[in-house]
């Protein structure tokens, strides 16, 4: 039997259900987002298919990537409290209601928990996996054959439902291999991750394309004229560092056994 496995970035859902909500009360919004959320969480698991599921959440708390660089996301909106206190309760309700297990874990974010489960799962030789999110970061795992699903895409947005190479190829203009490679030259001042400066979309693109990867860039930095090659030089160590945030660290202690992650018949509504 072919098996699959559906990892869910829990708050990507839940956050961007929230934020699309339109009632003026904060409660109403919080109530609202999370009986749409459930529904979110529903559908995904009735039309992935899959065999095993997990949702990843974040803890809310500071994570390695704020020991590594403490400016990260020091710009960042927080999450509204009434939205955070609800949280827990619904991470049980998913369990309860969906038999989807749940993970948040201190110190890293849900990314690293679905990049953990993603490659400890394709090295047992399980079968495939979906991701099911809208972040960007999360596009990296396609180069090791993931396969990314945007739950919010519809007819009416003209948005892709499914993220593969091609998408990437057309979105960003290299492969899914090298993204972490260009995000690291651009940076990202939604999450306050540095990049080099001056470095734009297009010139990423052409140095990846030139050098193949961001050590060889940085290698050949003295090759490339102006300001981008004295910016590639004076700023490697920014570069390398944002390379590291852009990651998914892999290396989280999930607790989990994939028995646990085994879903059973989904319960009518």
């Amino acid at each position: 039997m072919q098996h699959t496995l559906l990892l869910i970035d829990g708050l990507n859902i839940l956050r961007r259900v929230y934020e699309a909500n339109p009632a003026p009360e904060i409660p109403a919004k919080v109530e609202g987002a999370v009986l749409s959320a459930l529904a979110s969480f529903r559908r995904a698991l009735t039309e992935c298919k899959a065999t095993h599921a997990l949702a990843a959440f974040d803890t809310g708390g500071k994570t390695w990537r704020h020991a590594l660089y403490p400016p990260y996301r020091q710009h960042r909106k927080p999450m509204d409290p009434e939205l955070a206190e609800v949280i827990p309760d619904f991470r049980l309700t998913l369990t309860e209601v969906l038999g989807l297990q749940t993970a948040a874990i201190d110190g890293y974010e849900a990314d690293d928990i679905i990049g953990t489960a993603f490659y400890r799962w394709i090295a047992s030789k399980e079968g495939q996996v979906i991701a099911v999110s809208t972040d960007k970061d999360i596009l990296q795992l396609i180069a090791d054959g993931a396969i990314v699903r945007n739950h919010f895409a519809t007819p009416k947005n003209q948005e892709q439902p499914w993220f593969d190479e091609r998408y990437v190829l057309d979105k960003f203009g290299v492969g899914s291999r090298q993204l972490g490679d260009y995000f690291a030259l651009l940076g990202d001042s939604s999450d306050d991750i540095p990049g080099v400066q001056k470095i734009g979309a297009k010139t990423a693109v052409k140095l990846l394309q030139r050098h193949g990867d961001l050590e060889t860039v940085l290698a050949n930095a003295s090759q490339e004229p102006g300001i981008i090659g004295k910016n590639l030089a004076e700023q490697a160590d920014l570069a390398r560092i944002s390379r590291q945030l852009v990651s998914l660290k892999t290396d989280a202690q999930l607790g989990l056994t994939w028995n646990m992650l085994r879903l059973g018949d989904l319960r009518p509504e």
